[in-house]
């Protein structure tokens, strides 16, 4: 179960990071944060803060809100965007 967290949470984060490079007005509209000057960890937690994936303690439930991110990219809620580009 570990082992599937830490993947599916660096593949939130890495989705995260190339969505900032290609597309942040995307990012920035379906979550309704701020990602100006924040790492891709930042930007999760603050995702995580707007939709409730708030542990007790206020710790953060990265299983929760990487799958959030990685649905919502599937589903097309982030709009159209291509991750890959022809040479």
């Amino acid at each position: 179960m570990m082992m599937f967290w830490m993947w599916e949470g660096t593949l939130a984060s890495d989705l995260i990071e190339k969505l900032v490079e290609i597309d942040p007005e995307k990012l920035c509209a379906r979550f309704k944060i701020d990602i100006k000057d924040k790492t891709s960890l930042e930007i999760l937690e603050n995702i995580a803060a707007k939709r409730g994936c708030i542990l007790k303690a206020g710790i953060v439930d990265y299983m929760r809100v990487s799958n959030i991110v990685l649905h919502e990219f599937r589903k097309g809620k982030l709009g159209r965007i291509t991750l890959e580009y022809p040479d």
